[in-house]
């Protein structure tokens, strides 16, 4: 089954449900946008077949619509030229999303929530939060542009 989310006239996701071996089927993005967005996506998609207390203590199954929500965001992200992420997956169920600069010290995380309904987005310079902001998952692929764009300004600034 396909579903695309437009933006105007614009395919901003086109989604693709695929299997996996543990879980029915999950959202998986096709996008021939950027080298690393294809590895960064099978990464995330692997999540779903996390099982309960995967971290030996107490972790959470990483949700469906949080995989979907991190797919998304990332598939912005690569359309607006980013670097490649970094993804972890969170005991709460959610995943994490690193973007480190370590040569000038800048850092845009995101926290998809285990519902996938929010992303939470920590700015970071030095190890010093800059700001914190959440937003609909929703809002997606109307916010990382302007971020990511925020982003390469910054870095370009220090």
């Amino acid at each position: 089954m396909a579903v695309k989310i437009h933006s105007g006239s614009v395919t901003v996701l086109d989604l693709t449900f695929i299997p996996t071996a543990s879980s029915g089927s999950i959202p998986f993005v096709r996008h021939g946008v950027s080298d690393w967005f294809p590895k960064v996506a099978a990464t995330i998609v692997r999540f779903a077949d996390l099982q309960e207390q995967w971290d030996c203590e107490n972790a959470s199954r990483i949700s469906h619509a949080a995989i979907g929500a991190a797919l998304a965001f990332c598939a912005a992200a690569a359309e607006s030229e980013a670097n490649a992420p970094n993804v972890y997956p969170l005991a709460t169920g959610g995943i994490l999303l690193e973007w480190l600069d370590e040569p000038e010290g800048f850092d845009i995380l995101a926290e998809v929530g285990h519902a996938g309904d929010s992303v939470s987005i920590s700015i970071e310079r030095n190890d010093e939060e800059i700001d914190e902001v959440v937003f609909p998952a929703a809002d997606i692929a109307v916010i990382v542009p302007s971020l990511m764009q925020f982003g390469h300004k910054a870095q370009s600034t220090i």
